[in-house]
């Protein structure tokens, strides 16, 4: 079981669902930026600022290709479902 989940469980995080293309491996992303936030707030020195920095950018890498891939999916479904109300009206224009 990984952290996150074992967090969860223990009741320490409560997942909720208010970005529906937030998942585990987004509270591992999490995690680990609080993770390097801390060492940082800890031992402010060049290697953990270079630490907290590469994490920052990979979290937000992260977040932004899965956001982009919720929203690929999601324009294809309204895509689907506006073509299949234009084939049923037969209009050209919604």
């Amino acid at each position: 079981m990984s952290e996150p989940q074992l967090m969860r469980v223990l009741g320490l995080y409560e997942l909720k669902q208010y970005k529906l293309w937030f998942d585990e491996k987004c509270l591992g992303f999490l995690d680990q930026r609080k993770q390097a936030t801390m060492q940082w707030l800890q031992d402010p020195n060049q290697s953990s600022i270079d630490n907290l920095n590469n994490v920052r950018r990979d979290t937000s890498r992260y977040f932004r290709n899965k956001k982009e891939e919720y929203r690929k999916a999601k324009s294809v479904d309204v895509g689907a479902w506006t073509g299949s109300i234009r084939l049923r009206t037969g209009s050209r224009h919604l």
